[in-house]
């Protein structure tokens, strides 16, 4: 009877150790599907973990090196450190004023909301003898363009011009903007046929 006890004894053991190995086997199985879950959206990347990672949340510690990260919402940073900022998006549109820049005015744009640079080259100075049957296209002071962005800004962005021609640099010039675009304006009469170009930036 004593062995039996024993013996018995001994089973119920095993088999609460049969259990607590059966709880840490799916415990490490629930662990490792997260870090494979994890491990799989952060492809390409070496990633160094010092905390716990979750669907909600991530916690890095030290330095992170990315090969590419991508994201899609709002990202708040208390400091940003990069070596070269690329921009990139969809191209403005842009309309010339008939008003100020003259007959056969044209224009060229090239970048995105971010930064790009606008060209103008103005035509003829044209005012008919009989503006009654004929539409006037003078060189004047005023606006010149408006560049209309592609995406709408939530506030009016602060817009930087930045002359790259003499011509441009010596024409007096300055810039207002809204939420939806941004305009030059000149505040003396360009000359004719003449380029007068302007790299921009853009920062809400």
């Amino acid at each position: 009877m004593h062995l039996v006890a024993l013996n018995t004894a001994a089973i119920q053991q095993l088999d609460l150790q049969v259990q607590d190995n059966t709880t840490r086997l799916d415990s490490a199985e629930s662990r490792l599907a997260v870090l494979e879950s994890t491990t799989n959206s952060l492809t390409k990347a070496n990633l160094n973990v010092t905390n716990t990672v979750n669907t909600l949340n991530l916690t890095v510690t030290g330095t992170t090196q990315l090969a590419s990260l991508e994201v899609t919402g709002i990202t708040q940073l208390a400091t940003l450190e990069v070596e070269r900022i690329i921009s990139q998006g969809n191209l403005p549109t842009a309309v010339l004023s008939a008003t100020t820049t003259g007959q056969g005015s044209t224009y060229t744009i090239e970048g995105n909301d971010t930064a790009g640079t606008v060209t103008i080259t103005t035509g003829i100075n044209y005012i008919p003898t009989q503006p009654s049957q004929d539409t006037p296209y003078p060189l004047a002071a005023g606006e010149q363009v408006e560049v209309t962005f592609d995406e709408v800004f939530d506030l009016a962005p602060r817009v930087t011009l930045t002359p790259t021609s003499e011509g441009s640099a010596t024409m007096g010039y300055y810039v207002t903007q809204s939420e939806t675009e941004f305009r030059i304006v000149f505040t003396e009469a360009p000359a004719s046929n003449t380029e007068y170009n302007f790299n921009y930036q853009v920062i809400q």
